[in-house]
């Protein structure tokens, strides 16, 4: 897992967006509880239909999200694969490929509710972000 060193992520990260993104409650329980995966430019990170336990913070890179009817192309700070965390067994929702050499932060689902019960403000934060999404469709 990442580690909070120094008093600071940023030496990590090195990218401040990633910061700029999410709240920190939620930042905060990814990184502490997630480890890194780096993805080639084309390699398929997540299929849409395919049962997983994971979420992922992009922390390097852009990437290309495809389902039925819409397409968009995110980049730093972006959460993804959430929906299948929080509610698991029907599948991914979208189709997710590396537009860009990529890194990710990756988190199971186990890991992301141990996050909650420690710091319910992180679970609040995440449905924020749920929410908005919601209203942008």
């Amino acid at each position: 897992p990442l580690l909070f060193h120094g008093g600071r992520y940023e030496r990590m990260l090195g990218d401040p967006e990633l910061f700029s993104r999410l709240p920190p409650e939620l930042l905060d329980q990814i990184l502490l509880r997630g480890h890194e995966v780096q993805y080639a430019a084309g390699d398929t990170i997540m299929e849409r239909g395919e049962l997983s336990d994971t979420m992922m913070l992009v922390k390097e890179g852009r990437v290309s999200v495809e389902r039925p009817g819409r397409s968009l192309s995110l980049g730093v700070g972006t959460l993804i694969g959430e929906i299948e965390v929080l509610d698991p067994g029907l599948g991914r929702t979208a189709t997710i490929t590396a537009e860009t050499d990529t890194t990710c932060v990756v988190v199971t689902r186990a890991a992301m509710l141990e996050g909650f019960a420690d710091d319910p403000a992180a679970a609040v934060a995440l449905l924020g972000i749920l929410a908005s999404r919601f209203r942008e469709t």
